[in-house]
């Protein structure tokens, strides 16, 4: 998994066969305009049972990828076991949530509010 700012957009790339084949996101990339990121955080999401996966891989406690429908609204989630959560909160946009799992979670959720905060500024 592959993440960059340019251009005042974050964009998420799957560049492993398997990471698109898990999320059945064949396309392998969601790009988002700085604009439509409403928050950012590294705490755990809440998971409920009315959670549904439609469509994506889900093994509790192993992997969850792909497309998922909660009491949000649409959601992309590609996480494993490891609990370092970076969660992306969007406005306007195809999903209403991103999630993931990332070793280096807190640096990018301080480059995304970082971005946010100094596109808000000018």
């Amino acid at each position: 998994m592959f993440l960059s700012i340019t251009n005042q957009k974050f964009r998420l790339e799957l560049d492993q066969w398997y990471e698109k084949l898990f999320a059945f996101h064949f396309g392998g990339i969601i790009t988002v305009p700085i604009e439509h990121i409403t928050a950012v955080s590294t705490t755990k999401p809440e998971f409920s049972w009315k959670t549904l996966r439609a469509p994506g891989t889900g093994l509790p406690g192993v992997l969850m990828a792909g497309t998922f429908y909660t009491e949000n609204g649409r959601e992309f989630w590609y996480i494993k076991r490891d609990p370092n959560y970076l969660v992306i909160d969007l406005k306007d946009e195809y999903y209403k949530r991103i999630v993931l799992t990332l070793d280096n979670h807190e640096f990018w959720a301080e480059r995304i509010s970082q971005t946010i905060s100094s596109t808000s500024i000018s």
